[in-house]
């Protein structure tokens, strides 16, 4: 007759660990090399793609005569203009284009959408390298190329890049519409806006901010300075969106 040998404490524990990495396991790196398969054969796509395979197309189209040769993957909106700034093809719907503003300039953010430091302006180190980004709004005869872009090695913009791409194609605008009126000065407008570019308080508040900072950033009383609240991109007038469009 047999006698049954009782499990020892090590034995048991030996028994959870491989359970617990069995679990660990299926759980975890299983779901993880599906979405790898399924990546790879098309069937899924990260949340990223475009910007992905946008920067794979940079080189690309900086090296390539004729642009009418590439094929620009799908879910990527651009603008193809000929030597005369000629729309010639474009993914651009009616409502994104033809408004009353022109820009072309460069900017030095300060900080992200989020808030994270990308050139710190206030450092007094004359080694240090502030990063530049360009804005461009060019309204080319019924309709309205707009860009935001930086040269491949300031890299302190892919967070910001990141960001933007997250956002909805309003959002987009109206944020870059933001930056317009809180980082530079060197844009036109039509006189169809004239009057609200001029009497718009809010407006003319952010034209005052210095980095988020009222009065162009100089000192003021403490009250005056906790009592400000910096202008946000929602509280101005878009003038990239389709009721500031310029009838033609």
């Amino acid at each position: 007759m047999g006698m049954k040998k009782q499990s020892s404490l090590k034995t048991a524990f030996w028994h959870f660990l491989f359970m617990l990495l069995g679990g660990l396991l299926g759980t975890v790196v299983v779901p993880f090399l599906f979405m790898n398969i399924s990546t790879a054969i098309g069937v899924t796509t990260y949340g990223d793609y475009s910007e992905i395979r946008s920067n794979e197309l940079a080189p690309i189209l900086a090296a390539t005569p004729d642009l009418s040769d590439v094929q620009i993957p799908m879910g990527i909106e651009y603008v193809l203009l000929d030597k005369n700034y000629q729309v010639i093809e474009t993914t651009l719907d009616e409502g994104e284009l033809e408004h009353p503003i022109a820009v072309q300039t460069p900017i030095t953010l300060y900080k992200d959408i989020e808030g994270t430091v990308i050139n710190d302006i206030y450092n007094p180190d004359p080694n240090l390298h502030m990063q530049t980004m360009y804005m461009c709004v060019f309204p080319i005869e019924h309709e309205t190329v707009v860009g935001v872009f930086y040269h491949k090695k300031d890299r302190n913009y892919r967070s910001f890049l990141h960001q933007m791409n997250c956002m909805s194609a309003s959002k987009k605008l109206q944020y870059i519409n933001y930056l317009i009126f809180a980082n530079t000065e060197n844009y036109y407008f039509s006189k169809t806006i004239e009057d609200i570019v001029r009497d718009n308080e809010k407006l003319k508040l952010l034209g005052q901010e210095n980095n988020g900072e009222p009065h162009l950033g100089m000192l003021r009383p403490l009250e005056q300075l906790l009592e400000y609240k910096q202008i946000k991109p929602d509280e101005i007038p878009n003038f990239l969106m389709p009721e500031y469009k310029i009838n033609s």
